[in-house]
Parts: structure tokens; C-alpha cells; sequence
């Protein structure tokens, strides 16, 4: 099997809403986020995917849900790293039209009926928290 490493982007605003995308090949609501591509890092995939799917700049902050699973029929096992980040700038702009047909503001108190893929609700994950460190290039 293929390994792959996905992240996701968790922003919330001063209303209390979850920015979402609704991606087109699957026909699913998600959190901003996408694939990591070689030789980047996580927090480096985030930003660029968020960016390429919102038009947000962010700050990452910490790693809050961590899930995994394997995807028989594309021969992949997956992790999908969560993580809570703030917008720093930009503007809302789907960069990704042919992968992202909406971007949308969903209120937290109805985000996990757009997107199901956390065994909590979504809006706990706020309370979730591990640190995230690069700790660069070195050799051992």
C-alpha cells in the first residue's frame, strides 16, 4: 500500500461558524485541506491547501484530531492530520474551482451534519491539543 499524509485547516469565526469546501470528484463537504506533497512539511501542506481552496492565509497552530484508514480501491493507507489554525489574511477565493464547487461558512451547531469524519463532534475538537515541531533537516 501507498502511504499518504492529508491535512486539514479547522478555522472558526467571531460568529461561531466552521469554514467548509464542498469537493467536487467525491461529492463531500470537508474542511479545507489537502494531500501533502514530497518533501513538504505538514504545516507547510496546510497553509498551501487552505490558501489554494479558501484564498485565506493562515497561522497553523496545533494538531487537535489524527485519523486513519486505508483506501482499498486506490491501494493507499492515509492519515489525516487535523489542525486548528486563524486567518492572517486574504480573501475568500475559491483558487481550486475544479476541485472545490462551494466554500462556505456552516455554523457549528450544524457542521457534523456537512462533514462526518471525526468520531467527536467537530466543535470539541477546539479542546483537543497537541504541539506540533518541525524539527527540520538533520541526519543521524
Amino acid at each position: 500500500m501507498n502511504e499518504i499524509k492529508v491535512v486539514y485547516g479547522l478555522v472558526k469565526n467571531e460568529n461561531d461558524e466552521i469554514l467548509s469546501v464542498h469537493n467536487i470528484k467525491h461529492n463531500t463537504w470537508s474542511l479545507p485541506g489537502g494531500a501533502v506533497e514530497k518533501n513538504e512539511s505538514l504545516k507547510d501542506a496546510v497553509i498551501r491547501e487552505f490558501f489554494e481552496e479558501t484564498g485565506f492565509d493562515i497561522e497553523v497552530e496545533n494538531i487537535v484530531a489524527i485519523n486513519e484508514g486505508k483506501i482499498l480501491n486506490h491501494n493507499n493507507h492515509a492519515l489525516f492530520i487535523t489542525f486548528s489554525c486563524k486567518i492572517v489574511g486574504g480573501t475568500l477565493t475559491n483558487n481550486s474551482p475544479e476541485e472545490i464547487s462551494e466554500i462556505k461558512w456552516i455554523k457549528s451547531s450544524e457542521i457534523d451534519n456537512y462533514i462526518k469524519y471525526y468520531q467527536s463532534n467537530i466543535i470539541e475538537l477546539f479542546n483537543n491539543k497537541a504541539d506540533y515541531f518541525y524539527e527540520g533537516e538533520f541526519e543521524i
